[in-house]
């Protein structure tokens, strides 16, 4: 609970700490360029939508609790519930920094396009978040068709020289990942992490589990490194079908 002075002692840069709660909406927070977003320690639960979209804006989205729900899209509006999206920031944009953020039952949890990072640290980075499927998601029915013909965790498209490390991704522990053997490849039924025309990506130190494809790539996505990853009871560990990242 926050009081008149923890909004205060933050807007001045101090100390406290102010936060928003979200239940039942399509879309959490939307900024659409020039502001320099930053959203800290929010709850959102049964989003619809997204909880966090990002354009063109450096970002610092971080300790956030996101839980997406996922029906079937109404006819003629397909939507795709996500937790987190970002587009379009080059360094001289700053950063974007995803971090510690908590996102349950998205069909993509952190989808990010056109970011191009500056290869460093402490430039833009996916890190140290956790994302899963639970019993209430639809992948745990094991059935087809589901609402969405894919799940994916963390997805990059069209990005450059990013991090993404220390996550954990997992599907509910019942999900038998032999099913993806009803999809057309190169699009197993739940992904860890998706690596798409994505150049100079570092994929690292992340917990993939129960998954379809712990670590996707496809198109041109030269120069990654995929390092120090553990992965547990999927079905590829990294799948590269479709790939132009050499082998």
């Amino acid at each position: 609970t926050n009081s008149v002075q923890d909004i205060i002692n933050a807007i001045n840069n101090t100390s406290g700490t102010i936060t928003n709660l979200f239940n039942n909406w399509e879309m959490g927070v939307m900024a659409n360029s020039n502001v320099n977003l930053q959203v800290t320690g929010t709850t959102m639960t049964n989003m619809r939508e997204f909880g966090v979209y990002s354009a063109n804006n450096p970002a610092l989205l971080q300790n956030n609790t996101i839980t997406l729900s996922t029906p079937i899209p109404p006819v003629g509006f397909l939507f795709i519930p996500i937790g987190i999206e970002v587009n379009n920031v080059n360094p001289n944009a700053n950063y974007v920094q995803i971090t510690g953020n908590s996102i349950t039952n998205p069909v993509i949890g952190i989808y990010c396009t056109n970011i191009v990072g500056n290869g460093t640290l402490t430039g833009s980075r996916i890190d140290h978040n956790i994302i899963n499927w639970n019993a209430s998601s639809p992948i745990s029915s094991n059935t087809f068709p589901s609402p969405y013909n894919a799940y994916y965790g963390i997805t990059l498209y069209k990005c450059s020289n990013l991090f993404v490390d220390n996550n954990n991704i997992s599907a509910i522990a019942s999900y038998n990942p032999s099913i993806l053997n009803t999809l057309v490849p190169p699009y197993p039924y739940v992904s860890g992490v998706v690596v798409e025309n994505s150049v100079n990506t570092t994929v690292a130190l992340n917990t993939l589990t129960h998954l379809g494809s712990g670590i996707l790539m496809y198109d041109q996505s030269s120069n990654s490194q995929l390092t120090c990853n553990a992965m547990d009871n999927g079905y590829f560990g990294i799948n590269l079908t479709g790939s132009t990242f050499p082998y």
